[in-house]
């Protein structure tokens, strides 16, 4: 409970900077969640063929 507290106060503090950073690396990790699947997809597809 205490924990939880003392991360919404940090939370609130760099709320501006952790968004800033948030909206960069969203895109980052879908991109790289994507280009994982794809390289995934097509190692098991090159192994079933």
């Amino acid at each position: 409970m205490v924990f939880g507290l003392l991360l919404i106060i940090i939370l609130e503090r760099n709320m501006k900077e952790r968004l800033r950073c948030c909206v960069f690396l969203v895109p980052v990790i879908g991109l790289g969640l994507l280009g994982y699947t794809v390289l995934f997809y097509l190692t098991t597809i090159e192994a079933i063929y």
